[in-house]
């Protein structure tokens, strides 16, 4: 059986959200999703391709804070509060910082080094 005979007798098909919980997907857009997973997630969003990359690679970084010391590696605390972070509200330039390296108000976009 194919996909599409599969939803046709009654079977649905999720896919595993990035943050929490899972979207419905139909069987016509699974080839969608298999040739394009970061793009289908970001219209599935709502949110930019480089926002769903950035989330990405910040969930698979164990929630590390981004900053990066003056000894020129990453940080290796955990960033502030990040389990009340989502894909759709995670800002890089103001989340996935511990409390040290927390931008201020004016500082974005400044050397994080510490």
């Amino acid at each position: 059986m194919n996909a599409k005979e599969l939803e046709v007798a009654g079977i649905e098909f999720t896919v595993t959200a990035l943050d929490a919980g899972f979207f419905p997907i139909t069987a016509a857009e699974i080839p969608e999703y298999m040739a394009d997973p970061i793009g289908w997630y970001a219209r599935q969003y709502g949110v930019s391709r480089e926002r769903v990359e950035v989330w990405q690679r910040f969930v698979d970084s164990d929630y590390r804070c981004a900053a990066t010391t003056r000894r020129g590696t990453r940080c290796t605390l955990p960033a502030e509060e990040y389990y009340r972070l989502s894909v759709c509200d995670f800002d890089p330039a103001w989340d996935g910082f511990c409390r040290r390296h927390q931008p201020k108000v004016g500082q974005v976009g400044a050397d994080q080094a510490a």
